[in-house]
């Protein structure tokens, strides 16, 4: 009765060292800090789901050489209980912070669908800013809020995509949210 199975093991070591690296480079990040610039630049699989793999694959590199992170690591909305009343707002807000010298805006892209795959529609979900410039040394918020009272009940998730016109910041924010 044995099986062969795949796993997260390698994860961990890879996490943690993905983390070391981190704090070698910028010795001050906090728990939380250091959490939100492995997630955000890590890279999400296009075939998989949030609720898959998370954020997707560490991207070590990026999160060492990129100035901008997002935070926080993931924006959970909430679980909304059955009936929906109409008018109920999910929102969260996803803060940029920049530790460059340099001004980046950033595009923004919100992609959410349901545990089978069909997308929320775009009428029901929307953010406050399709662009934010996240000024060097300082940072821009960007609200999420999604119409609870219009949705199929179900588990629904996606993220946030954060890029700037030349490609060299790309951060994926995950989104998830539960309508019973």
């Amino acid at each position: 009765h044995y099986t062969r199975l795949t796993g997260t093991s390698a994860a961990a070591p890879h996490a943690a060292g993905a983390a070391a690296l981190l704090l070698e480079q910028r010795p001050g990040l906090s728990p939380e800090e250091l959490k939100a610039a492995l997630v955000s630049t890590a890279s999400p699989h296009p075939d998989l789901t949030v609720y898959h793999q998370g954020s997707g694959r560490l991207d070590v590199a990026r999160a060492l050489t990129q100035t901008v992170t997002a935070a926080p690591a993931v924006l959970n909305l909430g679980s909304f209980d059955y009936p929906q009343e109409e008018g109920v707002l999910a929102q969260g807000t996803v803060i940029y912070r920049n530790r460059g010298d340099a001004d980046v805006t950033l595009s923004l892209t919100l992609g959410l669908s349901d545990d089978i795959g069909r997308a929320l529609p775009a009428e029901h979900v929307r953010l406050s800013h399709d662009a934010v410039t996240v000024p060097a040394g300082g940072e821009a918020a960007v609200t999420v809020t999604v119409d609870i009272g219009a949705v199929d009940p179900g588990v629904y998730g996606g993220w946030l995509a954060a890029r700037d016109g030349e490609g060299r910041t790309v951060l994926h924010t995950p989104v998830g949210f539960y309508a019973g």
